[in-house]
């Protein structure tokens, strides 16, 4: 017989002691493969220097403010004072939300006057993994909130547009 009495397979081991040993082995099984799977795809080691370019998004600013920007002035971080880049170029466009119509039930684009929404494009040095682009401590990724000064100015802008450039050798 292969289970007795006592609930003992062949005689020898209980059948709980047998289902949680397979257990424990399975659960053996699965942490080996899942550290190995983690080698295996790990980053690459360090940080490699590239060059990045990407646009910060401020809206709802006065024309004094887009006087202040310049081509070629740095921008920092406002809060730890990192260098994040220099200032390539300079976009405007005047600054629209909807509005409901309530006498049609639809939302109309409306225009400020003198207010303008700019999208500054930023060229940095950044250092790059599989995962991440940081200039100096900052993260770099489409989304991101980032409160920056520069000559003249202090804002709060989000990252809009991303792009990465490889270095020629």
């Amino acid at each position: 017989m292969i289970i007795d009495k006592k609930g003992r397979l062949f005689g020898k081991i209980s059948i709980i002691d047998l289902i949680i040993i397979l257990i424990a082995i399975a659960v053996l099984i699965v942490g080996v493969r899942f550290l190995i799977s983690k080698k295996a795809k790990a980053p690459m080691p360090g940080k490699v220097p590239g060059t990045v370019y990407y646009t910060l998004e401020v809206k709802n600013v006065n024309e004094q403010f887009i006087k202040e920007l310049e081509k070629g002035d740095k921008v920092f971080n406002a809060i730890r004072n990192n260098e994040l880049g220099v200032i390539d170029s300079i976009k405007t466009e005047k600054y629209s939300f909807l509005m409901r119509n309530f006498e049609t039930g639809t939302f109309e684009k409306v225009f400020y006057e003198n207010r303008y929404n700019a999208y500054i494009r930023v060229k940095a040095d950044a250092k790059v993994d599989v995962k991440h682009i940081h200039v100096g401590e900052q993260l770099i990724r489409v989304g991101t909130g980032v409160a920056i000064k520069s000559k003249g100015i202090a804002c709060n802008t989000w990252i809009v547009e991303l792009e990465l450039v490889e270095d020629e050798q």
